[in-house]
């Protein structure tokens, strides 16, 4: 409790308050962590599909020609 500690000092109030927030970012960075790696292997499946798409785009417009 933040507001209790600054009773005996208002420096250990602010650690206090950085130690609260890290702690919190801790637990959303582990959360998020196996998310970001998703989304990387998704995103290059999705550049490998693309390419294939331009591929065939390619062959379609050769073909309308």
């Amino acid at each position: 409790m933040p507001e209790e500690i600054r009773k005996a000092s208002e420096a250990a109030e602010g650690i206090c308050k950085w130690v609260i927030a890290i702690t919190k970012y801790d637990i959303v960075a582990k959360e998020i962590r196996p998310k970001r790696e998703a989304l990387g292997l998704a995103q290059g499946k999705l550049d490998i599909v693309l390419g294939k798409l331009r591929e065939k785009e390619a062959e379609l417009h050769k073909i309308m020609e």
